[in-house]
């Protein structure tokens, strides 16, 4: 069987620890990308999504739906 598709909460708000920007803030660190991460590029901004999203599935963690969107917002970036 398959799952129904996933759907965003009704508010359209979106909470995440601050573990997510800190890994954010590590992965940006670790790749060398010295800006804060409003100022990345989306490019440089989308390879630390994909290094959060690792981080998170090594620790055993399902990154909820949405969790782009609220971390971007979480850090101050308006292409959540």
């Amino acid at each position: 069987m398959s799952e129904p598709p996933r759907r965003p909460p009704a508010n359209d708000e979106f909470n995440l620890s601050g573990e997510w920007r800190e890994a954010a803030e590590l992965a940006a660190r670790n790749l060398g990308m010295g800006e804060t991460l409003q100022s990345l590029t989306p490019e440089h901004w989308e390879i630390v999504l994909h290094n959060v999203e690792a981080r998170m599935h090594i620790h055993g963690v399902t990154p909820p739906f949405g969790w782009k969107k609220a971390l971007a917002q979480q850090v101050g970036r308006s292409d959540g």
